[in-house]
């Protein structure tokens, strides 16, 4: 059982919210709309091969962000996955206004109901995400998460996980020890090697596990007993 904690602080993309449709397939059809020719398979390719670039913790130069750092970031994603599109910024316009609304977005199924069950036990929630501005709307536009109230964003807070930066930050948002807090996500770098290293307890969420282990958890209705 984890000691009970004050708050848990979930992240977003991953943990309580996946894109629907996929990325690949709404940059293939932003795609299409400004001209490119390129087929769906090589769309995915593109993107995981530069979204790459972007999630390897050990390039902790690259931790540090904006709201601006992040439209820089995603234009040039935008610019290297449709080498074949003449307007790039008027395509990355398009999939930003797509991903900032709340029904390009699906909550997982074991989401609501464990916040819910988290919040009436006592317990505070909070999303803590390497995200921009965006998930501000998202998260309200989401009947399941409108009831968390503290989002720290990495846009915002100027650091990215697993910087510690962004865990005293997330501190600070909920007025809480770190040790009172419990970090859940699906990045075992970003949501738990940096979340502990920061002082949090944490707790990884791989729901294509067969069984839970220690630091594992296989849905997120394992939580309420971990926690209980």
């Amino acid at each position: 059982m984890t000691t009970r904690p004050r708050w848990v602080a979930f992240d977003a993309v991953g943990t309580l919210l996946v894109p629907e449709p996929s990325v690949p397939v709404a940059y293939h059809a932003a795609g299409q709309r400004h001209g490119s020719r390129l087929d769906v398979g090589a769309v995915a390719e593109g993107f995981a091969r530069v979204y790459r670039q972007r999630t390897n913790p050990k390039l902790l130069d690259r931790l540090q962000t904006s709201e601006d750092n992040e439209r820089i970031w995603w234009q040039r994603v935008v610019r290297e996955v449709f080498p074949d599109v003449a307007d790039p910024l008027a395509l990355h316009a398009d999939l930003h206004d797509h991903f900032a609304r709340p029904d390009a977005w699906r909550l997982c199924d074991d989401a609501a109901a464990t916040i819910q069950s988290l919040q009436m036990s006592g317990i505070q929630v909070a999303l803590a995400s390497n995200f921009d501005a965006r998930l501000h709307a998202i998260g309200a536009g989401h009947p399941g998460l409108k009831s968390i109230e503290v989002r720290v964003v990495s846009s915002e807070v100027g650091w990215r996980k697993p910087a510690r930066e962004f865990y005293t930050a997330l501190a600070l948002a909920c007025r809480a020890r770190l040790e009172e807090i419990l970090m859940v996500g699906d990045d075992r770098d970003c949501d738990f090697d940096g979340a502990k290293a920061a002082g949090l307890s944490a707790l990884l969420i791989d729901r294509r596990a067969t069984s839970p282990s220690e630091d594992c958890l296989t849905s997120l209705i394992e939580l309420v007993d971990r926690i209980a």
